[in-house]
């Protein structure tokens, strides 16, 4: 099946589930693996976007993540803001606010699961033009 925009859960990449520090560090990426290098070479072959959540290593922080690659390039990578119970244990509070991405001529606005709760949220990438 075809589709012009796919979305893959939250933390898709490793599960969402972990039992230490460690064992999130194991799986965490950086946006330039090699890894969403493929991802990006699907996006191009297919003519579409991926956003997938992912475990981001980034210094000694790991958040909790989602890329967004379009037409074989990086559009976004937005940290989680709003991290929900157990997630504090093993994430950093996402620091890129929320981001609007253009694709095709649609304006989307990105959240990771939790963030949908608080109304600002959802307002700030009105504001910000999301469709």
């Amino acid at each position: 099946m075809e589709a012009d925009v796919y979305l893959l859960p939250e933390l898709y990449l490793s599960g969402y589930a972990f039992s230490s520090n460690d064992e999130v560090r194991e799986v965490a990426l950086s946006p330039d693996n090699p890894y969403f290098d493929e991802l990006k070479a699907l996006s191009a072959e297919r003519g579409c976007a991926i956003c997938g959540g992912y475990a981001e290593a980034a210094g000694d922080e790991v958040f909790n993540s989602a890329l967004v690659i379009g037409d074989g390039k990086l559009l976004a990578n937005y940290r989680k803001t709003h991290l929900f119970y157990r997630e504090k244990e093993f994430f950093t509070p996402g620091d890129t606010g929320f981001i609007v991405v253009e694709y095709r001529g649609v304006q989307f606005g990105i959240m990771v699961c939790f963030d949908w709760i608080f109304p600002e949220s959802v307002r700030t990438l009105a504001l910000a033009g999301a469709q």
